[in-house]
């Protein structure tokens, strides 16, 4: 599996790279991809694999289920999760509503 990225722009915007079009400046808070700034902290891996209707899945990606259940994924323990459980999830079978930089709906959760 190629290692893909995105990240957000100093504009605002979702930029998709792959690790060796990005360039890492002394500034800690940009980087640049192919030229373009980009915020640090908002780079988002690829995880492999897609929702139902075939869109691909980065972390900080916010799934929705059939259930209405909505969690974000998460990079931890050496894994990609959904925020708040102790497992992996068939993510193929939810929805892509929004990321965590775009979408209001988990601030607080």
């Amino acid at each position: 599996m190629e290692l893909k990225f995105r990240a957000k722009t100093l504009d605002g915007e979702l930029i998709y790279f792959n690790l060796h079009e990005s360039q890492f400046s002394g500034d800690s808070e940009v980087f640049y991809v192919g030229g373009i700034p980009c915020e640090s902290g908002t780079e988002q891996q690829f995880i492999g694999l897609q929702d139902k209707n075939g869109k691909e899945i980065y972390e900080g990606d916010i799934i929705k289920f059939d259930t209405n259940y909505i969690r974000a994924i998460l990079f931890n323990d050496g894994c990609f999760r959904l925020k708040d459980t102790p497992y992996q999830n068939n993510y193929n079978n939810g929805i892509i509503i929004g990321n965590i930089y775009e979408t209001e709906l988990i601030k607080g959760d």
